[in-house]
């Protein structure tokens, strides 16, 4: 039952209230809890992001879900990509939670195996300034933030809020748009994340993003 609504809660906050369960709270969070250590989720958890370490300012009782693998999710709710792989104009109603998903597990696949990685995002929930970050991870000694895009375009309004109330010095917008640097803003293709984490040979010895995070490390498209 949890991990149905692992899939059918892909892309929101998890609330054990939307699981369809006659069980009670504790039994639910200890199912998600084994799914979690079994390594077919991961938890999404929110932080403030004032300062490093991350995980210092979590809040454990608000958090994502998100499946090991896009694949099975698909299946899961019921979707036949084959029917779609060779059409220009695909469109899914999921689509969106699908590139956050993908997104948080290339973050994942690169990241460093010997440490206990997490993933966390960012939502200042205001009536009148609401905002939410994909995800925030840590470059060196600097807080990124991550914002996710299924199409070619959207609005940034959420990453500059953060990036202005947090002092980033540098933003990540993942899309189907092509390689660009607008001020501050680095803008990847979906399918090119793995390369910013590929191009971290000499991470160590870099004095700030600013040269870690640089369009001439990046493959040009054709």
């Amino acid at each position: 039952e949890v991990f149905s609504s692992v899939a059918l809660q892909s892309g929101g906050k998890f609330k054990y209230s939307q699981i369809d369960s006659l069980s009670s709270h504790q039994p639910l969070k200890e199912s998600l809890d084994l799914l979690e250590k079994a390594g077919l989720i991961y938890k999404v958890t929110h932080t403030s992001a004032n300062g490093l370490p991350l995980g210092a300012e979590v809040n454990p009782k608000k958090f994502k879900a998100i499946f090991f693998d896009t694949g099975l999710l698909q299946r899961m709710l019921g979707f036949d990509i084959s029917n779609y792989i060779l059409k220009d104009d695909f469109e899914t109603v999921n689509k969106g939670a699908l590139a956050e998903i993908f997104t948080g597990l290339e973050i994942m696949k690169y990241s460093n195996p010997s440490l206990s990685n997490k993933l966390h995002y960012w939502h200042r929930e205001a009536k009148s300034s609401n905002a939410e970050i994909d995800y925030v991870i840590q470059m060196l000694d600097h807080i990124i933030p991550v914002e996710v895009k299924s199409g070619k375009t959207g609005s940034l309004k959420s990453l500059h809020s953060f990036m202005t109330s947090h002092q980033s010095q540098f933003g990540l917008k993942i899309s189907l748009a092509n390689f660009a640097k607008n001020d501050q803003v680095l803008s990847l293709p979906l399918y090119a994340l793995g390369n910013l984490f590929r191009n971290s040979t000499d991470y160590d010895t870099l004095d700030s993003p600013a040269s870690y995070i640089s369009l001439e490390k990046l493959p040009q498209p054709i």
